[in-house]
């Protein structure tokens, strides 16, 4: 069996982070643990990428955090 590996993305509300989001959601060996975004904290991932399937919510993750 493939190993899984779980990732989270900061910053991910920008260009990049919504085509983060997109890679990470269909690949088979990758799953999403939390999306960071300040500026969205508390709102639906899905809500601001369209075609996203996460039902994750955008997180406030500051670098003390990490």
């Amino acid at each position: 069996m493939p190993r899984t590996f779980t990732v989270g993305l900061i910053g991910a509300r920008g260009f990049v982070g919504r085509e983060l989001v997109r890679v990470v959601e269909n690949h088979p060996a990758l799953d999403i643990s939390f999306v960071a975004s300040r500026s969205v904290a508390g709102q639906k991932v899905s809500d601001h990428m369209s075609g996203a399937s996460t039902t994750l919510t955008f997180e406030d993750v500051r670098p003390e955090h990490i």
